[in-house]
Order: structure tokens, then C-alpha cells, then sequence
């Protein structure tokens, strides 16, 4: 399985201080590994300081879905479910957007089934 990721922190002094990127890499190296799938090329692409709140603009988030629809990939990681989105209509598109294109979710090694209420509603 080829995983996208999605390594994010919020404020230009979280990215400048880089613990929390960092940390974040590791963590999905590791998963993946544990997964026994591999990153894409250039998998830190969709990475760095973006905002998650609502009406803010995504534009690492936008290229990973815009990728998403060429089938680019076969999974979105994060580390942390946190990471993906707090914009309640921008994570439901997404999602959508993930679901109608048969791509996978995880938060680590934990899948979230697109397909189960239960799980987008927590995402979303």
C-alpha cells in the first residue's frame, strides 16, 4: 500500500522549532513500516505550517486531494487524527473525496473506514 502523508502543525513558530514535525515523520515512518506499505515519492509534499481552522485556506490539504482524485496514492496518514482537519466542511469533502476514489485513512496504524458513520462523524 502506497501511503500519502499529511504532517502538520499550525503556527509559523511551531514550523520554525520543528519538534513537532519532526515527531510526526518518525511517527508515521514507523507506522507505515509496522503497516508494511511505503511512502510515495516525495512523501513530505503535503507537510509544514498550515492552518486547520475553518475558512482558512489548505493549500498542502487541496494538492493531497487533487492527488487523491488521480489515485496518486492508496492511503492518507497522519500521525494523529487532530492533524487532519478542525473545518467540519472541509473534512467532510475530503473525506468524500478520499471515499469516492477508494483511498484509505489512517491515524497511525489505526484505519478509519470511510464507509462507517461512526468513524467519518469522528474525523469530520
Amino acid at each position: 500500500m502506497k501511503f500519502a502523508p499529511i504532517v502538520r502543525v499550525s503556527t509559523e513558530a511551531q514550523e520554525r522549532q520543528g519538534e513537532s514535525l519532526r515527531t510526526q515523520v518518525t511517527e508515521i515512518e514507523r507506522s507505515v513500516k509496522s503497516l508494511g506499505g511505503i511512502l510515495i515519492a516525495d512523501p513530505w509534499r503535503y507537510s509544514g505550517q498550515e492552518h486547520a481552522t475553518p475558512e482558512l485556506e489548505r493549500k498542502k490539504l487541496d494538492s493531497l486531494l487533487r492527488d487523491a482524485e488521480k489515485k496518486l496514492f492508496d492511503a492518507v496518514i497522519v500521525c494523529d487524527a487532530s492533524r487532519w482537519s478542525r473545518d467540519n466542511g472541509k473534512s467532510k469533502v475530503g473525506l468524500d473525496i478520499l471515499r469516492k476514489n477508494g483511498i484509505k485513512f489512517f491515524a497511525g496504524t489505526t484505519e478509519y473506514d470511510l464507509y462507517k458513520p461512526a468513524d467519518t462523524l469522528f474525523l469530520e
